[in-house]
């Protein structure tokens, strides 16, 4: 501070002497420095410049899918060449049709095979024992579907009250067929009357996850009671086809399912039976035996639930736009609680689910086998049977023809691991579905029920059903027809009344024909079944075996076929097994 104030300032300043020293405004602004502040900013026009992001390849069931650290049998480039071969194989093409490549990949899996059967049983003991470990776990279903399918379940229940209370035993069926004794022939007749509405099943695009939502149970519309929802017992279009149409018995398709999967004998099952006379064409009284719905378990597993739940999310997922009406439309029973869709505003719409039912009449005839003992010959038979059945949907092919559609969850146990394969109880009702529907096809939706998220869909043919029931179960489900003639003729003999199909597990492989009975000492009580219900959690599912032929998009992605360890890959390449060198 001492310093600046021994500085000498100017203490008179003049306007001569600002000339001097400071430039004039003019010369400012004719400066370069000044006009290049001032002049305007000439910049580039902005691009809207959209930055195109690859979206990453979703494969389903990947962050699923566990990858066993383990000793393979197979190297890396054969798992690929096998798993080419195995695609190859299922997609039927013809031997005079293959490449170079395609015959190479086929050698290759040939020489592998006896390999890939070991490792085959090495994998499904790891995953049995996977199982085991777990076996003691709660079975548990998700609060959404508890929420939808437990009361719905509970209404099904009141069905039990409907028939009367009391039974007892007059007759047992055996549930077995031997085709040596004698030949029963199925044959379709006419098909009398189909009403309602088809839906159009469009199957689910997989490139991206594909959950099944919860909330559109919120979004159902109430239901409105026809009389092709009711048992056939009390269906009125019935009598109506009698006077037209000849039949014995009629059925509905649950009923049907039932008796033909007679292989599973550790389940207890009942369906009520009404035979009653009926005016025939000829204005003649006819006695029809009528079999209606299986009555629900008493206490269902969270399984059960969950299959009850899902059968409906995927009809209203993917049978969910009309296809079209048939010419026959039923009158509501009631009070209709429909809305007119077309006044409705698009946002409040409801969803529904679209009901059909068509009405087939079959001929069964039984031929006795000459080879037979006399003692056990029986006389031949022969029945016309009305089967009552519904369609999910219907697909168009790419001629333009539509044909019926079935669909059906199959909920994945180890998605771990793979895809477990059918039960024969599953086959038995899936060939049931297939045979009595003619035409028709099977989609199996594999749902990984954590996430509700549908994994694959799978075409099923009544061949591919065939073949599973040989492959898996060295079984014929084509028995179960013999099984449900012996069944028929008992029921046409009997007089009118109302009678119960009941099997317990203790009866193994017989089935107790029951009469409605006045007399209440030591009398079955139908009513007393529904005093008690409630949600079993304590039963346990049987493990399945990982299907070592069905191959999931994770598989395509690892380039490994089903069932077999992920390896270390340590193995050198033995020579004359790689293909890459002849089609490099």
């Amino acid at each position: 501070m001492d310093e600046f104030v021994k500085l000498t300032w100017r203490k008179e300043v003049t306007d001569p002497d600002l000339d001097e020293r400071f430039l004039s405004e003019e010369a400012v602004s004719e400066s370069y420095v000044y006009k290049s502040f001032t002049k305007p900013i000439k910049s580039k026009p902005k691009r809207n410049v959209k930055l195109h992001v690859a979206k990453e390849k979703y494969v389903p069931s990947l962050k699923y899918h566990r990858l066993i650290r383990r000793r393979s049998l197979l190297t890396k480039s054969q798992k690929s060449y096998c798993l080419e071969a195995l695609k190859l194989i299922q997609s039927g093409k013809r031997s005079d049709l293959l490449t170079e490549r395609e015959k190479c990949c086929l050698k290759i899996y040939g020489e592998c095979q006896s390999k890939i059967v070991e490792e085959n049983q090495l994998f499904q003991e790891y995953a049995k024992n996977m199982w085991l470990k777990y076996k003691d776990k709660p079975l548990k279903t998700k609060p959404g579907i508890y929420m939808y399918a437990w009361p719905k379940w509970k209404q099904k229940l009141c069905r039990y009250l409907d028939y009367p209370q009391f039974y007892k035993e007059i007759a047992s069926v055996c549930l077995n067929y031997d085709e040596n004794e004698a030949t029963v022939d199925f044959q379709h007749l006419v098909q009398p009357q189909e009403t309602g509405t088809l839906a159009r099943f469009v199957q689910p695009n997989l490139k991206e996850q594909c959950c099944l939502k919860m909330n559109t149970f919120q979004k159902v519309a109430k239901e409105v009671l026809l009389n092709s929802k009711l048992p056939v017992s009390q269906d009125d279009n019935i009598p109506k086809l009698l006077k037209s149409h000849k039949f014995d018995a009629v059925i509905s398709s649950s009923g049907l399912k039932q008796i033909i999967d007679y292989t599973n004998i550790k389940t207890k099952w009942i369906i009520p039976v009404v035979i009653k006379e009926i005016e025939d064409e000829g204005g003649k009284l006819r006695k029809v035996v009528f079999i209606d719905k299986v009555l629900p378990k008493v206490d269902p597993s969270p399984h059960d639930l969950n299959c009850y739940a899902y059968k409906r999310l995927l009809k209203l997922s993917f049978c969910e736009y009309e296809a079209f009406k048939y010419p026959v439309e039923e009158t509501p029973i009631g009070e209709g609680d429909e809305q007119d869709c077309e006044t409705e505003d698009p946002k409040d719409r409801k969803k529904v689910i679209h009901h059909n039912a068509n009405y087939r009449i079959w001929n069964i005839k039984k031929t006795t086998s000459h080879n037979t003992l006399m003692k056990n010959q029986s006389k031949d038979t022969e029945i016309n049977l009305l089967v009552r059945c519904k369609l999910d949907g219907c697909e168009e092919t790419e001629q333009s023809v539509l044909y019926p559609v079935t669909v059906r969850p199959k909920i994945e146990q180890q998605m771990q691991y793979g895809v477990n394969i059918a039960s024969r109880s599953e086959i038995a009702r899936d060939w049931t579905s297939l045979f009595f529907r003619l035409y028709s096809f099977l989609y199996r939706a594999r749902i990984y029920s954590p996430m509700h998220e549908v994994i694959s869909v799978e075409k099923c043919s009544i061949q591919k059903i065939n073949i599973e029931a040989q492959t898996h179960y060295d079984y014929k489900p084509i028995l179960g027809l013999g099984v449900l003639e012996k069944v028929l003729s008992q029921l046409v003999g009997l007089e009118c009344g109302t009678y119960l199909l009941q099997h317990l597990p203790k009866h193994e492989s017989f089935l107790s024909i029951m009469k409605q009975s006045d007399c209440t000492e030591n009398a079955y009580d139908l009513h007393k079944e529904c005093e008690e219900t409630k949600v079993n959690t304590e039963g346990r599912l049987s493990w399945l075996p990982i299907d070592v032929n069905y191959i999931l998009p994770v598989h395509e992605e690892y380039k490994q076929i089903p069932a077999v360890f992920h390896g270390f890959d340590n193995k050198k390449e033995p020579s004359g097994t790689t293909v890459s060198d002849q089609f490099a």
